[in-house]
């Protein structure tokens, strides 16, 4: 696996050996979903296997206390269909390509650490982990 760059980001690229070309993602199916947290706005990375798009976030505060909250309303063996719905909006809703890929795969950044992506709700009021496998990596810079 390979990288290039957009900006200071570093996109991870999979060689196809067949073709001798470089392509992003490594499976048709595979969203990679990763996200920098920072003030005053935060950023998901979107890789698919053909496009890589950098998706503006609202500032890392105003998320990081959202999942605080939906964390404490899972804790307590609670359910807010609002609160799982309102961090999809802010985390998930601006990459529509989440709709076309089975497969996400999260590199949490901040507090993201701790939320259940799979308890996120989407527009039509199901929960994610309903209609896409969710998987969890480390953020390249832990393995340099």
């Amino acid at each position: 696996m390979g990288y290039s760059c957009i900006g200071h980001l570093e996109i991870p690229t999979v060689e196809n050996h067949s073709a001798g070309t470089h392509t992003r993602g490594s499976h048709h199916n595979e969203l990679v979903l990763e996200y920098v947290m920072a003030q005053p706005h935060s950023y998901c990375l979107a890789i698919g296997r053909d496009f890589a798009r950098i998706v503006p976030l609202t500032d890392r505060e105003s998320i990081e206390s959202s999942v605080i909250a939906y964390l404490k309303t899972l804790k307590r063996k609670g359910t807010s269909k609002a609160q799982g719905g309102d961090l999809y909006a802010t985390l998930l809703r601006e990459i529509p390509e989440i709709s076309k890929k089975e497969r996400l795969v999260i590199v949490p950044d901040g507090r993201l650490h701790l939320l259940p992506f799979d308890a996120l709700v989407d527009g039509s009021g199901r929960y994610l982990v309903s209609s896409h496998t969710i998987t969890y990596a480390l953020p390249r810079l832990l393995y340099t």
